[in-house]
């Protein structure tokens, strides 16, 4: 469960990070 929780989190900070590169 913990390794889903973690997953998840770094897949969506890089999800962010790619939007904002995007936005610059």
């Amino acid at each position: 469960i913990v390794a889903f929780v973690l997953e998840a989190f770094f897949a969506e900070m890089e999800l962010e990070s790619t939007q904002d590169e995007n936005r610059k």
